[in-house]
């Protein structure tokens, strides 16, 4: 975001400060509960978000088609713009997820469910966080999967670049989200964390190592207050 500002109004970049998101590690925590009321099991992938195409949904579920069956998958939707009314596409992108879950029995839809104590433990019982997306400006599901021990698969963009680190926290796919093998892609970096999770537990805790010591509330509150 920053570059595109400086691309329209060049001479503002000496003026320009980027002062990352924070996340509360408290709430968001490697301990945090799976309510029971959901019916998962521990291991899932997970994806959560608005129902906007740049979030990558439907690049997912494609994805999924190069998984087997009994992976599971967990999509939680936000269908509400930030006043209140309905995205314009949040029908489409409920009804190409229940359409999927026909042919998937364990791909799970929960829609509108953000209490943070809920999506913490969404976040830490999940073996992987799915990111694709192809504009992220604030990127808040990387900080808080990493914050729950989660390594985080996404792409070359936005904050993604900036709060995970390609093989240490995470995963950052090498193909450009048009390219037609791009699910193919993805379900192999997937399946790789998922046949090695010795990598996926050490991913996760670098991923909480990194949250503690750069992207607390604590940390961001200062720079913002030196910045005023």
């Amino acid at each position: 975001n920053r570059d595109f500002l400086v691309s329209l109004y060049p001479e503002v970049e000496q003026k320009t400060v980027v002062i990352p998101n924070g996340v509360d590690t408290k709430i968001f925590n490697p301990d945090a509960m799976l309510p029971n009321d959901l019916g998962l099991r521990p291991g899932y992938l997970f994806f959560i978000g608005r129902t906007v195409p740049s979030k990558g949904i439907e690049t997912i579920v494609a994805m999924l088609d190069h998984l087997p069956h009994h992976v599971q998958m967990v999509f939680a939707f936000s269908t509400k713009r930030w006043d209140g009314e309905k995205h314009p596409k949040a029908d489409y992108y409920v009804d190409l997820v229940s359409k999927l879950k026909e042919r998937r029995p364990n791909v799970v839809l929960i829609i509108n469910e953000w209490r943070r104590e809920v999506v913490a433990g969404l976040y830490a019982n999940a073996a992987m966080t799915l990111a694709p997306s192809t504009y992220e400006p604030c990127g808040m599901a990387t900080m808080e999967s990493q914050a729950c021990c989660t390594p985080v698969i996404t792409n070359n963009v936005g904050f993604m670049k900036i709060s995970v680190e390609d093989g240490i926290n995470g995963t950052i796919l090498k193909a450009n989200p048009q390219d037609r093998d791009y699910p193919k892609v993805m379900a192999y970096a997937i399946l790789s964390l998922l046949n090695d999770p010795d990598l996926q537990r050490e991913m996760g805790r670098s991923g909480r190592r990194n949250v503690v010591k750069n992207h607390t509330w604590a940390l961001r509150a200062k720079p913002h207050s030196d910045l005023y």
